[in-house]
């Protein structure tokens, strides 16, 4: 579940940077926004798999 909020957090931000003309003030203060929370979440996912998985799982958590 962590893994799937860091990604779609990070797809919905690159969705709004590809619009036609460019994001707007507005558009951008929110992509800031879901870039933000994708890093957090995928912080969380990086030291769950530390924590949970063995070695290779935490360097494969740690290059995503």
């Amino acid at each position: 579940m962590v893994l799937y909020t860091a990604e779609r957090a990070w797809s919905h931000a690159m969705e709004k940077k590809t619009l036609p003309d460019g994001p707007n003030a507005r558009q951008r203060g929110y992509l800031i926004g879901r870039l933000r929370k994708a890093v957090k979440w995928a912080t969380l996912f990086q030291d769950l798999c530390s924590i949970k998985g063995d070695s290779r799982t935490s360097l494969e958590a740690e290059v995503c």
